[in-house]
């Protein structure tokens, strides 16, 4: 995976710099222990061929944006992920962004699936963490899945897919894992599938059977969404997941 940060090029219009290109696994692999996540925007295709990435593992004590990207604009699909662990430790109001896939979405993310894993944010209110994306401005996340053998805890907002949808489509994706807000004094929003869901974007034929559990006695908590401004259309999505308030986390 390393290899990707070599594919550069400069984007004058945006100045900055992309990833381009055509990549795809032909067998699993495991990453080191301390995997850096791959800084530059990937705008290309990663194609996972249904293969696993197996250990991706951070233990940060620093604000920023943790995934296999930082930022995705390309497509990555028929990814598998197993073994992930990621404990971070920021200041409190220190804004930190989470994914598997990617912190950050703006492109497409395809058939990939979260198992085996435990991601925990601690200390501090300013978080997104989502099981396959942090955030989704824009783009899609589609026929992804966070398995029961997953456990993702946050002192900000949480989703089982995603934290965060805006302008966004989430569609066919499935959480079962145990989604964790802790902290005791500031509610956040979280969700099975996503913590917040506004200014428009889609959200359809989603499930939660994951437990969503808070800390808190009250808050933004949903088994689909935490937070929802009603500009964006919910269609088709289903629960039978449980939501658990008051709970020691």
């Amino acid at each position: 995976m390393n290899d990707i940060r070599n594919y550069t090029v400069y984007d004058t219009a945006t100045r900055s710099t992309l990833i381009n290109g055509y990549f795809e696994l032909t067998s699993s692999i495991a990453l080191e222990s301390d995997w850096v996540p791959i800084p530059y925007t990937f705008n290309g295709t990663l194609d996972g061929n249904l293969f696993t990435i197996i250990g991706m593992s951070m233990n940060v004590n620093a604000a920023g944006s943790y995934g296999l990207f930082k930022i995705n604009k390309g497509t990555v699909r028929d990814l598998f992920f197993s073994n992930v662990h990621v404990n971070v430790t920021a200041n409190q109001g220190a804004t930190i962004t989470v994914g598997a896939v990617a912190a950050t979405n703006y492109g497409t993310i395809t058939n990939c699936t979260l198992a085996s894993s435990n991601i925990n944010l601690k200390n501090y209110y300013g978080a997104f963490l989502g099981g396959i994306a942090g955030t989704c401005y824009g783009g899609t996340v589609s026929n992804c899945e966070v398995v029961s053998t997953c456990s993702l805890t946050s002192s900000g907002y949480i989703g089982g897919i995603t934290a965060y949808v805006r302008y966004a489509i989430v569609t066919n994706c499935e959480n079962s894992a145990e989604v964790n807000y802790s902290y005791n004094t500031t509610e956040r929003a979280i969700g099975g599938i996503a913590g917040i869901f506004e200014y428009g974007g889609t959200i359809s034929y989603c499930t939660n059977s994951g437990t969503v559990r808070t800390s808190m006695s009250g808050g933004s908590i949903g088994q689909i969404v935490g937070i929802y401004d009603q500009y964006g259309s919910m269609i088709g999505n289903t629960h039978n997941g449980s939501i658990i308030k008051n709970a020691n986390i």
